[in-house]
């Protein structure tokens, strides 16, 4: 499998209804293939109190990180920060 040919680093996705259940099964899956792998949830999808992105990020437990809205540029300054910090050999994890 295609997956398992390389590492896994990032993995991302978008956060709505329709598809949470399915986003949740590919997470515990990808989790349990690579544990290290980062999770970047992002999206309309949520509550944007401290109380909603605290209750997301209970329910979902393997999520490392939440974009809330339109996420394109944030996601690539994401990115460039993870880069950053994996080459100074810091560990970032944001969880509320």
């Amino acid at each position: 499998m295609p997956f398992k040919a390389g590492k896994l680093n990032i993995i991302g996705f978008s956060n709505y209804t329709w598809n949470s259940d399915l986003n949740n099964k590919v997470v515990s899956w990808a989790k349990s293939q690579l544990p290290e792998t980062i999770v970047v949830f992002g999206g309309p999808n949520i509550d944007h109190s401290v109380m909603g992105y605290r209750k997301f990020f209970i329910t979902h437990e393997s999520a490392d990180f939440y974009i809330p809205c339109q996420g394109g540029i944030p996601f690539v300054n994401l990115l460039n920060e993870i880069d950053k910090n994996r080459t100074n050999q810091q560990v970032i994890k944001i969880k509320m």
